[in-house]
């Protein structure tokens, strides 16, 4: 790897050690339009899911601790019959609304889990 391209990977794992949430998410935001003013926040498993997904042959000391922290946010996000949904528990919409199991996030989360050793 090249002094730039370490030096940005480096700067990056530091980046997710520093603002992986208390449960173990990676923060994902929604908003109204593309220029994300009046943004909020949107707990979801799927932001998390491409994280874990991005960073699987990292192989820095600072990455392990908050890999383990996202795994198991992830599979305490998981519904009976392996299925997730879009918004996590803590989200007002899990609350408000009952959306469907949600196709997309649960094949991203199982897959993702499949490739960490997690059935």
């Amino acid at each position: 790897m090249t002094a730039p391209r370490k030096i940005a990977a480096e700067r990056a794992v530091q980046f997710l050690c520093d603002h992986q949430m208390p449960n173990g998410e990676f923060r994902t935001l929604a908003a109204p339009g593309p220029d994300m003013t009046r943004s909020v926040p949107y707990g979801s498993p799927f932001v998390t899911t491409f994280v874990l997904y991005s960073l699987r042959n990292c192989r820095d000391q600072r990455w392990e601790t908050v890999r383990q922290r996202a795994l198991l946010f992830l599979l305490s996000e998981q519904h009976p019959g392996g299925w997730w949904r879009n918004h996590n528990r803590d989200n007002p919409y899990h609350r408000e609304s009952q959306l469907p199991f949600d196709l997309d996030d649960s094949c991203a989360v199982s897959q993702i889990l499949e490739y960490y050793g997690i059935p």
